[in-house]
């Protein structure tokens, strides 16, 4: 051990006491892709005693560019088997368990229990809210990363400060959405999921070790394209239900369901009061009326920059969630705003955002700007 892991132990930090704490931890990856590939490879490199790999693809030839776990010779393979065999040939001390299956509300709870850290990195939103439910029910922290286009984002959900815990991933996102949701759709350069894996590999080590400042209540975004970092805050939401996660009912284990309780007292009259949506012919329509409402783009400044819709307004949901709503001061709360994104998702957490401060009109535009671009306005081009 001395030998292999001498550099590391080197440092003051580290030692060999946690080397030792290293070699004894066991770490779920959720998703052996883009992300998971570059978490897995340090962390089996580093000394993790046990990895867990939940992924039930198979390694595809459009997965080569950035999910550098794997090479030609297995296309075709189960990730999870392919993920095994490529941690046997860097570290063949490292115990390796495959949960091959989808990760879901119903089997969450089981596949995350044994482990004292998970990182995900699937591109679904479904896989990552029940690994939050299950992490919060088990008092494990979970390492949060996404990627898409030239971006990407990392955070730590669920760490225990002090006497308590920081934020969980719901106190951010309290509603399923697609902020963020993976690079199926919208392309990714190969090099960014290898730049957050890794950041999300290091929070893991961070987290197991005890040491530095880890990501939790910071959400940090790197953007390739400026080759920069920015960081926002989020805090821990009152009215969300892992404040009391002991006695909430929100999982319930023991006839292996699921129930979301979160925020249920902030969104149960949405439908009651208006509809959540409006589709293109229906903007277009609005504005055609010259009816007096606010349209606001909540895409990132690079996007915004592209293409916008004529008059629309422009703030990020990022900056929103970390907090700054300045903008809105002198908007009245009788004001009708219909907020759009790329294609509906993180217009959908916009929405919900702002009906929480009372902005009962508030409505996302069905499908973003890539419908309103097909369906309204051709002269947009969306890419």
């Amino acid at each position: 051990m001395l030998k292999r892991y001498s550099k590391q132990i080197l440092l003051p930090e580290i030692g060999i006491e946690g080397q030792k704490k290293l070699n004894e931890s066991k770490v779920l990856i959720v998703g052996a892709g883009g992300l998971g590939s570059p978490a897995i490879i340090h962390l089996a490199s580093a000394g993790i005693g046990t990895i867990g790999i939940a992924d039930f693809d198979n390694v595809e030839e459009s997965n080569l560019h950035r999910q550098i776990l794997y090479s030609e010779k297995d296309i075709g393979k189960n990730k999870s088997e392919a993920a095994s065999e490529a941690i046997k040939s860097i570290n063949s001390n490292v115990k390796i368990k495959l949960h091959n299956f989808k990760i879901t509300e119903k089997n969450s709870y089981d596949a995350v229990k044994e482990y004292d850290a998970v990182i995900e990195c699937s591109d679904s939103m479904d896989s990552r809210y029940a690994v939050n439910d299950a992490c919060l029910k088990l008092n494990i922290p979970f390492i949060y990363g996404s990627a898409s286009k030239f971006s990407g984002y990392v955070s730590v959900f669920n760490h225990k400060a002090g006497n308590g815990r920081g934020p969980c991933m719901r106190c951010m996102l309290p509603e399923k959405n697609d902020f963020c949701s993976g690079c199926a759709e919208e392309g990714v350069l190969g090099t960014v999921p290898g730049i957050i894996g890794l950041i999300q590999a290091t929070e893991t080590i961070k987290i197991i070790l005890g040491i530095g400042e880890v990501l939790s209540g910071r959400l940090l975004k790197y953007d390739a394209l400026k080759m920069s970092f920015e960081e926002y805050k989020i805090r821990k939401n009152k009215d969300c239900l892992c404040n009391d996660i002991k006695n909430s009912n929100f999982i319930n284990h023991e006839n292996n369901k699921s129930k979301n309780n979160f925020n249920q007292n902030s969104n149960k009259d949405w439908k009651d009061e208006m509809e959540e949506e409006i589709d293109a012919a229906g903007l277009k329509s609005l504005k055609d009326s010259k009816k007096d409402f606010l349209l606001l783009d909540v895409r990132e400044d690079y996007e915004y920059k592209k293409s916008s819709i004529k008059s629309a307004h422009f703030i990020p949901l990022s900056r929103m969630i970390s907090g700054d709503l300045s903008f809105f001061d002198s908007i009245p709360k009788e004001k009708e705003i219909i907020i759009y994104c790329r294609s509906g998702g993180r217009s959908m957490t916009a929405i919900f955002m702002l009906r929480g401060l009372g902005y009962k009109n508030a409505r996302s535009l069905r499908g973003g700007i890539k419908a309103w671009a097909k369906e309204a306005d051709n002269s947009i081009v969306v890419e």
